[in-house]
């Protein structure tokens, strides 16, 4: 007889298997209704149009969804409830989704503070060494996120981050 080996599932693997079979049907639901953009990234349900909806039809499609959740057990978390017009910054997964991908300004000014403070930092002879080089993989992986989205910027904080390590590696052989 042949051992059945244990699965261990995630929260995340959970949740992404919670709506296997009310999926398709609710998928089928939004299309009879001309609305063909539902797309769903573990537990981030997302349904665009290309067509403007009439405030009737946006009720129609969340209940719809929360009805899906519903079936399953699940409930959808309000605060976390938005609808978003073509006018306006669609945020999908901490990103900004209009014409293509990128970060919304304020992630990329807050990259842009953390990288000053750290070069400031890294030219001070008032921080440790130890500090600098502990905190170089965060500010030089947060550069290099923006640099994804946004190479031309992106690329110049990645500069100055490497000139910075430069600086350290410097001060470390001093």
């Amino acid at each position: 007889m042949e051992e059945l080996k244990s699965i261990k599932f995630t929260q995340e693997s959970n949740t992404t298997l919670a709506l296997w079979d009310v999926e398709p049907a609710l998928v089928q639901r939004l299309a009879d209704k001309d609305i063909h953009g539902y797309t769903r990234h573990v537990d981030d349900i997302v349904i665009s149009s290309t067509r403007t909806l009439e405030q009737s039809e946006i009720a129609w499609v969340v209940s719809q969804v929360y009805g899906a959740l519903l079936h399953k057990g699940l409930q959808a978390k309000r605060s976390k409830h938005k609808v978003m017009r073509s006018n306006q910054p669609m945020m999908v997964l901490k990103l900004v989704a209009n014409s293509r991908a990128s970060l919304p300004a304020n992630e990329r000014s807050r990259v842009r503070a953390v990288v000053h403070s750290f070069c400031k930092a890294a030219e001070s002879e008032a921080v440790a060494i130890a500090k600098l080089e502990g905190d170089l993989p965060s500010v030089r992986g947060l550069a290099y996120k923006v640099k994804r989205f946004h190479p031309v910027e992106g690329a110049k904080l990645v500069d100055r981050v490497n000139q910075a390590a430069k600086l350290i590696s410097e001060r470390r052989g001093a």
